[in-house]
């Protein structure tokens, strides 16, 4: 049975739940809009592209010049990753049960990788709105304007490499960004150049390797790394660690992640305590490797699961609520 606000998407396709999955946290550069008639378009930038999705089938177009919208050739819902096998890999214990059930339909978003770097370079100590409103005004201020009429309207690419690799820390920073100005603009150049080359990383086949590559990058620490290696490096076994995650880590798997448990991990009792500022590198893959061992080679669709379930039960806003 299909949950409510969710789609399915035709033969060959199991559900995708649009709505859910662009409300947890993986992106910051879509908004839903009412169609003519019934249902919701959601339209987004990808790196150099603009996307709608049809919010009940999630059928995915890309514009083209002209005002035609033509279909999306790409896996953006990760279709490959065979979503319906994934809760039998993972424990059938009761919390992870219950985030399956409830979100088994969100989808992990195939993200354009250095987007998806500075988006989280940005959200280092933010939130989701503060995150959403400093990328659009960085759009606005460094992308290519496109008028994707219909619905849509005016939007902007995201900016290129060059184009922030170019700009001034000062001009950066005007988009509410304050100090990761420095850090988006030095990763920019770090990519214009090719010192960091995404293609060679996505290649990588330890999460070792892999991670030591992100946390070359300025403003990239841990958590931020795995968001990327998860989002956009096709590493379904990352699984980023924030207060939300370590509290649900120690609360709702005491028995395994908690102090006494066999897999260890710091906790935190409530969102506003800090233990990552304890979780140092070699912790946090000390960690990684725990959870991965018990949640499987999917561990990072758990993550988002459990993220999502965790925010909403608190009562946590989204940007979207269509």
């Amino acid at each position: 049975m299909q949950r409510s606000g969710g789609s399915s998407t035709g033969a060959g396709r199991v559900a995708i739940d649009v709505a859910d999955t662009m409300n947890s946290g993986q992106v910051f550069l879509w908004r839903s809009v009412q169609k003519k008639g019934k249902g919701m378009w959601w339209y987004g930038v990808q790196g150099q592209e603009i996307l709608r999705v049809d919010g009940h089938t999630g059928r995915t177009s890309t514009y083209r010049r002209g005002g035609r919208w033509a279909a999306y050739k790409k896996d953006l819902f990760r279709d490959s990753d065979n979503p319906d096998r994934i809760p039998e890999s993972m424990p059938q214990d009761d919390t992870t049960a219950e985030a399956a059930r409830r979100y088994r339909n969100l989808r992990i978003i195939r993200q354009d990788p250095y987007q998806c770097m500075i988006s989280f370079i940005t959200s280092a100590n933010s939130n989701i709105r503060r995150i959403t409103d400093n990328l659009a005004r960085m759009t606005e201020t460094f992308g290519r304007p496109v008028d994707a009429g219909d619905s849509a309207g005016m939007m902007h690419l995201f900016p290129t490499p060059s184009a922030l690799a170019g700009a001034t820390i000062r001009e950066i920073q005007k988009c509410g960004v304050g100090y990761r100005a420095a850090y988006i603009k030095e990763a920019s150049e770090m990519v214009e150049s090719g010192e960091v080359n995404f293609g060679r990383i996505k290649k990588m086949k330890d999460y070792d390797d892999m991670m030591d590559a992100m946390l070359s990058v300025p403003g990239v620490g841990n958590k931020v790394a795995d968001c990327i290696m998860l989002f956009s490096l096709e590493r379904p076994d990352a699984f980023p660690l924030d207060r939300w995650m370590l509290r649900v880590l120690g609360t709702r798997y005491s028995g395994v992640f908690g102090s006494r448990g066999s897999h260890a991990v710091p906790s935190a009792s409530s969102p506003s305590s800090s233990p990552l500022e304890h979780l140092t590198d070699k912790r946090y893959r000390v960690a990684h490797s725990k959870i991965t061992e018990y949640f499987g080679p999917y561990a990072g669709y758990a993550q988002q699961w459990l993220f999502k379930m965790a925010r909403d039960d608190a009562g946590a806003s989204w940007r979207q609520k269509t």
